[in-house]
């Protein structure tokens, strides 16, 4: 058997830190997907999976479903390869990045430059996975990212599912901020979304604004509650503001 078969088949044999929380194990696995190299898939949930391009360092789908894992690593058959199985919410195109660099020059005029992240890797981190990218901005510093994707529910098991993505920057100069694209519609319609950073709104695009500073989180809901919530829930999830796409 080739050595990277052999190498891929023993790390989807070794049980992931936080298995034990999610719907399989491994949970988190690298590989092709939908005829696309380099993706990760992510199991967060029974009703929630998610799936990243590492090329361009970018959110790619989520879906209520699983995945067919199937081709030689996993089940020796030559030709097929593992696609996403279930009912798709939401998705971004793929092979673009998603990020931009706004940055403001000593003159007070403001630049925007579309971004390469590189992907550097994942880590888990108390029973969550980790992505790590890094970008340069125009002088050639280095800028450190770190994303985390999760699960949530609103109000308990019948809730709503929600995906959270918490973002955290490290070495970022003063006066620059980064935007990521984010998705304003699903298959559903238009997005509920909260945030703690900052939300920018146009007819066509989302973007959210990270500068430095505490992690930004981001929570898109993507399936509706089974149960409408009690009263003094509602009230206290109304503390929240939402924001809605136009």
């Amino acid at each position: 058997m080739p050595p990277l078969i052999v190498v891929a088949l023993v790390s989807l044999m070794l049980t992931q830190p936080g298995a034990d929380s999610r719907p399989r194990d491994p949970w988190v696995i690298r590989g092709v997907l939908d005829q696309q190299p380099r993706m990760i898939t992510i199991a967060l949930d029974d009703d929630l999976w998610v799936a990243y391009d590492t090329k361009t360092c970018s959110f790619y789908r989520a879906w209520i479903g699983d995945v067919d894992y199937t081709g030689a690593v996993y089940d020796t058959l030559h030709g097929p390869q593992p696609k996403v199985r279930g009912e798709v919410w939401l998705e971004q195109p793929i092979g673009s990045s998603n990020w931009n660099l706004l940055w403001q020059e000593l003159s007070g005029h403001s630049n925007l430059r579309a971004l390469q992240p590189q992907w550097k890797g994942y880590r888990f981190v108390d029973g969550q996975v980790e992505f790590m990218y890094e970008v340069e901005d125009a002088r050639g510093n280095t800028i450190q990212i770190t994303e985390t994707p999760e699960v949530s529910r609103l109000n308990g098991a019948d809730g709503a599912v929600a995906f959270d993505r918490t973002f955290t920057l490290n070495d970022l100069p003063s006066g620059t901020t980064l935007l990521l694209a984010i998705p304003f519609e699903s298959s559903l319609g238009p997005l509920a979304t909260k945030s703690n950073g900052r939300l920018l709104n146009t007819k066509n695009s989302r973007q959210l604004q990270l500068s430095g500073g505490p992690p930004v989180e981001l929570k898109t809901y993507l399936k509706p509650a089974q149960t409408k919530p009690a009263p003094d829930q509602e009230q206290e999830n109304d503390k929240v503001p939402f924001f809605l796409a136009p």
